[in-house]
């Protein structure tokens, strides 16, 4: 019996189904998975409750989702409106919806959960997504479930997750294990279920991150293709049924992409935004293990961007996975090697050749002079020319390399006592664990009555568009950052729509708006907020996340060129001017 008939046979899966030890290894898998979250990351309640990786990227998210969650009840047809960047249509479309994690956020937010837990809450719930996808894989690939830990491990907390758990749509790193794995699954049984499953695995893609919908679509293709390659363009019966069943299913992803078309944002070529060599040593942060590899790698320009060691450990060993691989199609004795069905090597092969596709785009534009696919991509490819940094794309790679380090150990593991061999695999994952241990950096997020009484006293004042100033500055990316994303995320106490904003990019006439309004009460400033209908100025006093607001001698200034019939009212640690109906 082949493995695509012991898959498909009703009275296998039926065995399967009443394994009576099938819900033990499940709870001791959870577990397992929850002890390496405590490990590597060491949560506590309190930094769960009041602090956040950063106060730009997450906190953005944040307002995404609260803001998404009020429209969807109030006004579903202009989801996309968000209330940032006023008058400007779209302005969610700026960067990543992240609507497929809308569901859990609004669950969260359902039984009290405050902002930044809701935050914490869901980017730990990622990370264990990730790890029981990757597994998931991993077991169906190797039969192994000690291996199969091994590879989870070094996919999830590589240096890429350390460098950008401030980047939440990067966490969502769990999707592509779980799309290969859904895809075989089609391929194998060929139910049209299978089929509506991966469909809707696409779609969520398109809900996610952008850049790796993108990147998945490419390997998507580059699967097809080679499946079709690999079966001689006779792929057998109901794949063409199966593959318009998937593609009706991913369809359901345009309306959420229709905006971020319209929006037509492009982004230029940056070289150096391109994988490096070097980038795949470039230790996590602060790195426990490697202090001197750390400190060479903060030479790399923009290091975040530039992190992605899974480990000496799963290189090595996804080396000796590959040789063994290659070996195993010389003969039937090699083969026994790693002790991989006809149907596993294949799909191992087929992610294999969809990490390299990614690889090679994950290289940038050019390199050296000479321009690579990326550029081509980049010009023809829809959702390309949006893609600022090209070395994320690499994922995909990542994926592939912990799942041929996964064969590795088999392979070096395979004529062990099964004793020997548990210790053998235990040991690997704990010194992978010492590799990519890191610490991590986290600040709080300020929640008290001073910082939120201006929002809750705009929550009881007629609609009117509102400034917050002084604004900060998109060229100054920290500062643009830490400045307005909090306040976006505060301003859904009340929703009134703002001139401010945070987000992957910016209308273009945001910097000469800042201009004009951080000169409030000039009269240019004045006829600017005539001309949006905005009424309602907040000044902030003091200092936020180590940027200084106005100072009292500065808001006694402004207060006295106010036009007649403003009043003033100060709340907490801002001061609020009304300006009266425009």
């Amino acid at each position: 019996m082949t493995a695509l008939q012991a898959t498909a046979d009703p009275s296998n899966l039926q065995t399967v189904s009443a394994d009576p030890h099938r819900l033990r290894r499940r709870v001791l898998l959870t577990l397992t998975f929850i002890g390496l979250i405590l490990l590597m990351l060491r949560p506590s309640w309190h930094s769960l409750t009041t602090k956040v990786p950063d106060l730009g990227d997450p906190v953005l998210y944040g307002w995404g989702w609260n803001w998404t969650r009020h429209a969807l009840f109030t006004n579903p047809g202009r989801l996309f409106d968000g209330n940032i960047f006023w008058r400007h249509p779209l302005t969610v479309a700026y960067t990543d919806n992240m609507l497929v994690l809308l569901v859990p956020f609004s669950l969260l937010r359902a039984v009290g959960a405050g902002w930044a837990l809701q935050l914490n809450a869901l980017g730990l719930g990622m990370i264990f997504f990730s790890l029981a996808a990757t597994f998931s894989l991993a077991r169906r690939t190797t039969g192994r479930t000690d291996v199969s830990i091994f590879a989870a491990i070094a996919y999830t907390f590589g240096a890429f997750t350390f460098a950008h758990l401030g980047h939440l749509q990067l966490l969502l790193l769990g999707q592509f294990p779980l799309g290969f794995l859904l895809m075989f699954r089609w391929f194998e049984r060929r139910r049209a279920r299978d089929a509506v499953w991966f469909g809707l695995l696409n779609a969520s893609f398109f809900l996610g991150a952008l850049y790796y919908a993108a990147i998945w679509m490419v390997c998507v293709a580059v699967v097809l293709i080679g499946y079709l390659v690999m079966t001689r363009f006779r792929p057998g019966p109901r794949f063409a049924r199966g593959l318009a069943i998937a593609a009706v299913c991913s369809a359901t992803a345009l309306p959420f992409v229709i905006p971020y078309v319209h929006l037509g944002q492009e982004r230029p070529l940056v070289p150096e935004w391109g994988l490096q060599p070097r980038d795949l040593v470039n230790v996590a942060p602060g790195s426990f293990l490697y202090p001197g590899i750390d400190s060479w790698a903060n030479a790399s320009v923009d290091r975040i961007e530039h992190s992605f060691f899974p480990g000496f450990s799963t290189e090595l060993l996804a080396a000796i996975g590959l040789g063994a691989l290659v070996w195993s199609s010389r003969t039937a004795r090699a083969r026994a090697r790693i002790d991989l069905s006809r149907d596993r090597r294949r799909e191992l092969w087929l992610m294999i050749l969809a990490g390299s596709a990614a690889m090679v785009l994950s290289l940038g534009p050019e390199v050296r002079g000479h321009t690579l696919p990326f550029t081509w991509f980049h010009d023809h490819v829809p959702g390309f020319s949006g893609i600022r940094v090209a070395a994320r794309l690499a994922v995909p790679g990542l994926l592939a390399a912990a799942l041929l380090a996964a064969v590795g150990i088999s392979a070096i593991v395979r004529r062990a006592r099964a004793r020997r061999s548990r210790v053998i695999v235990l040991g690997l994952c704990g010194f992978l664990l010492l590799e990519l241990a890191a610490p991590l950096t986290q600040v709080s997020l300020p929640v008290g009555a001073s910082t939120l009484a201006v929002y809750r006293a705009l929550d009881h004042k007629p609609t009117g568009a509102v400034v917050e100033l002084p604004m900060g500055n998109p060229v100054l990316g920290a500062e643009w950052a830490r400045l307005e994303a909090p306040r976006m995320l505060y301003s859904t106490l009340d929703l009134h729509p703002r001139i401010n904003g945070y987000s992957g990019s910016f209308p273009p006439d945001y910097i000469e708006r800042r201009t004009t309004f951080n000169r409030f009460p000039a009269p240019a400033s004045l006829r600017a907020a005539r001309g949006l209908g905005v009424r309602y100025v907040v000044l902030h006093v003091g200092g936020y996340g180590g940027y200084p607001q106005y100072t009292d001698p500065q808001i006694r200034t402004i207060v006295a060129g106010l036009p007649p019939g403003a009043t003033t009212h100060r709340y907490g640690d801002a001061w609020l001017v009304d300006l009266g109906r425009t």
